[in-house]
């Protein structure tokens, strides 16, 4: 992470901040957690104001670095770089609503365990932590449950777009079939597709392609079917 030397921060060992004092900068958060503007955040922490840049050609970030960020600020930690995640759009928050619907609703009714939507950290190892669009954790897993997620929900759901897609379907799958995720499905909103992953053997290997029209059947959620028209429904 670079820093523009205004004053160095207390957190010597992260190497993570530059702390700046004018009051503008408060006035600016206007009791908000973090601003970013033109790739810099502004935040303030134990009373100082702070403004940093985040070097995105560093990858020996980690889980230190990481939570040393102001809480719910848009980055993932993906094999040791801290990668901004923008707000969503329209058509990817009607298929989280959708998916967040229909999936919650059987989850709960059947008391199968728990589904949760980002933002919501999952911690996978030292150089990766990432927020998935949608996450289940099976009763039997359920001690990963803490104040974050530490270790491999059951199921995960991505819900794509043109800038996630390479990572989604890249690194971030390759975590999830590494570390035992048993389910993966990617959504893109725009094509109106659902792509179908199992984990076998620490991969995750694709099962189906769903398009225009089909029932979806979940391995992990067991008992659990979607219609595609009910995921894209207006």
């Amino acid at each position: 992470m670079s820093v523009n030397s205004i004053k160095m921060a207390a957190f010597q060992t992260l190497n993570l901040y530059t702390s700046i004092q004018q009051a503008d900068f408060k006035k600016l958060l206007n009791g908000r957690d973090y601003l970013i503007i033109q790739g810099q955040m502004i935040f303030e922490k134990d009373g100082e104001v702070f403004i940093t840049t985040i070097d995105n050609k560093r990858d020996d970030f980690t889980v230190e670095d990481y939570m040393a960020l102001p809480e719910g600020a848009p980055f993932e930690l993906i094999n040791g770089k801290l990668v901004y995640r923008p707000s969503p759009f329209n058509a990817h928050q009607q298929v989280s609503m959708s998916m967040s619907y229909h999936l919650g609703h059987y989850v709960k009714k059947n008391r199968l365990g728990s589904l949760w939507a980002a933002p919501f950290d999952v911690h996978f190892d030292e150089s990766n932590i990432y927020q998935p669009d949608l996450l289940f954790i099976s009763n039997e897993r359920k001690a990963i449950l803490q104040d974050w997620v530490k270790g491999a929900p059951d199921f995960i759901v991505e819900i794509i777009s043109f800038g996630t897609k390479s990572r989604d379907k890249g690194e971030k799958m390759k975590t999830y079939g590494q570390h035992g995720v048993r389910e993966y499905w990617l959504i893109d909103p725009d094509k109106k597709t659902v792509e179908v992953f199992h984990n076998e053997k620490g991969k995750m290997v694709s099962k189906q392609k769903f398009e225009n029209k089909g029932t979806i059947e979940s391995l992990a959620i067991e008992g659990f079917s979607i219609q595609l028209s009910e995921i894209f429904e207006d």
